[in-house]
């Protein structure tokens, strides 16, 4: 049963965290924004379903950030707290996603011996100037409780097809969640660190064995950028899935799977 094979608890700094799958291997997935509104521990279904694939050669660690953030909190300051956090875990294969892997990309640079191998799926140094647009307009929406906007928004740029409907008929359940939340703070800090990260001057100075996942329609992330990303990297693959969004690990999610496995086990 699906509660029997997902521990979940809190690590000792105060990350929540959810486990699950088999193996000697660990992998860390680091979530994308979303997770400063709902952590792991109340999205492990969705983590599970998600990540099932992996869980047949690996344990599968989901780790959510701290909460209660300064004002002015950075995406360094946001991978150092998730080296405090794999002191208890030990060396692991690194999963970023979005934020997640923008806060993935200093904590690879930063704590090397902390990452096996590291796969950024749908991010890169930096936002494009579309996706710098987008992220700018959510943050007085967030102040203004305007979930519902941003919720659209967020399935729009995500998904496609049965994806896209299957978002729009789960919208009251979700609303309903997003109508719990009392403080936005959290999503504000998160949504300026992704705005002001850059890290195009440690690119080549970042040894890890990486693989990038990106969909040529993210708005978010142009395509050119992961191009760039895999020159400059000294260890880069890159699987580029053509039509998808930036909801590209739902969109292709057996392909990525099985290209992160491959990965990981090579």
């Amino acid at each position: 049963m699906f509660f029997k094979s997902v521990e979940s608890g809190m690590l000792k700094n105060q990350l929540a965290f959810i486990r699950f799958g088999k193996g000697a291997e660990k992998v860390v997935v680091f979530p994308p924004i979303n997770d400063a509104l709902f952590d792991v521990t109340r999205v492990a279904f969705y983590i599970h379903r998600l990540f099932a694939p992996l869980a047949k050669n690996f344990e599968v660690i989901a780790l959510s950030r701290k909460r209660d953030l300064p004002v002015g909190y950075n995406t360094r300051e946001m991978a150092a707290d998730y080296a405090r956090a794999l002191e208890d875990i030990g060396p692991a294969h690194v999963i970023g996603v979005s934020l997640g892997g923008m806060i993935a990309q200093h904590f690879a640079q930063d704590y090397p011996a902390c990452v096996k191998k590291l796969v950024l799926v749908a991010s890169a140094y930096r936002m494009g100037p579309e996706g710098l647009i987008i992220a700018r307009r959510w943050i007085p929406w967030a102040r203004m409780g305007m979930w519902k906007d941003i919720y659209q928004d967020t399935v729009e740029l995500s998904y496609r097809g049965w994806q896209s409907i299957a978002c729009q008929l789960l919208a009251p359940y979700v609303m309903a969640q997003f109508a719990k939340i009392k403080d936005p703070s959290d999503f504000i800090t998160a949504g300026q660190a992704g705005i002001i990260h850059d890290a195009q001057g440690s690119l080549e100075t970042l040894r890890t064995p990486t693989l990038l996942i990106a969909g040529t329609a993210d708005r978010f992330f142009p395509e050119a950028l992961f191009y760039e990303m895999g020159e400059r990297l000294p260890d880069a693959r890159l699987m580029i899935f053509k039509g998808a969004r930036h909801g590209v690990l739902e969109d292709q999610r057996c392909r990525a799977m099985r290209v992160i496995r491959d990965f990981i086990c090579q």
